[in-house]
């Protein structure tokens, strides 16, 4: 999920963790990537290759389906992620 606003990924967290909405709706309603937003922020299979360097130091932390902690900044924007796949 992408958000030029903290506080709009911040929302889409909580909604997230506190079960209000599932990775899929959150991803529907908040993120602003109009091509992984309308499939409930499905980026596809994606090679190690093809992630950021901040996804890839971050994604090895996360459990398949655990939710990352909130990353990026005011100027590059902010994102969360979850890991459907191995």
């Amino acid at each position: 999920i992408f958000a030029s606003q903290q506080k709009t990924i911040e929302s889409a967290l909580f909604e997230i963790k506190n079960k209000r909405s599932s990775f899929f709706e959150a991803a529907k309603k908040y993120s602003e990537d109009s091509s992984s937003s309308p499939k409930g922020g499905d980026l596809g299979e994606m090679s190690e290759s093809q992630l950021s360097p901040l996804i890839k130091k971050n994604i090895r932390n996360i459990s398949i389906g655990q939710v990352s902690p909130i990353l990026g900044d005011a100027k590059s924007g902010f994102f969360i992620f979850t890991s459907l796949l191995t």
